[in-house]
């Protein structure tokens, strides 16, 4: 998105808020509930002190799941209830569909670690019950991580799991270790110049 078109979409948006954040929110919201905060916090610029890093990434809380209603969310995997895990931020392609191919904050992966993703499926098991999970990564496969990842959760309990991956990413290798830590379901989308197609 250019500039001008940019500045066109701020228009409306400044209508209806008073701060409006660009980029990742996690430190930049501390920023807004300052009383002096400016109408926009660009957390999407990489040389931001807002602007996430791994380490970052991975020191954050576990999401407080504790402060919403989990249960009402009605959602399921192999017949399992299910929620939202996010193991990476970003996708490095710059897919003609994607809405953020022009932010830094979507076009740079940022990764947690298999030690914090596990911790995380691990709460969730224990505080609620969860078998079933939905990884809501942009791409899970666009880093090495991802076999690592899936031979972490194939040692802990059973779980069922659901991703998108990168088409032409997608190897053996990675199917296989996807599947056998419990992959049910992968989500790929194809993107083509050919109406055929």
């Amino acid at each position: 998105m250019n500039k001008i078109s940019c500045a066109t979409a701020l228009v409306p948006l400044r209508a209806h808020f008073d701060i409006l954040v660009a980029g990742d929110g996690e430190k930049a919201i501390l920023e807004a509930l300052r009383d002096d905060a400016p109408a926009l916090i660009d957390a999407d610029d990489p040389a931001s002190p807002l602007f996430l890093t791994d380490g970052d990434l991975d020191a954050l809380p576990l999401p407080a799941r504790h402060l919403i209603n989990l249960a009402s969310y009605q959602y399921s995997l192999g017949g399992r209830p299910a929620t939202n895990v996010i193991a990476q931020l970003g996708c490095p392609f710059g897919c003609g569909f994607c809405g953020g191919r022009a932010s830094p904050s979507f076009r740079r992966v940022r990764r947690r670690s298999i030690g914090r993703i596990i911790e995380e499926l691990a709460a969730l098991r224990e505080a609620y019950g969860y078998r079933a999970y939905m990884f809501q990564d942009d791409e899970l496969n666009v880093t090495a991580d991802v076999i690592p990842l899936m031979h972490a959760i194939r040692r802990g309990a059973p779980v069922v799991l659901r991703g998108f991956v990168k088409a032409q990413l997608l190897t053996a290798a990675q199917a296989t270790a996807m599947a056998e830590a419990g992959m049910q379901e992968v989500l790929i989308g194809f993107e083509s110049a050919s109406d055929r197609i």
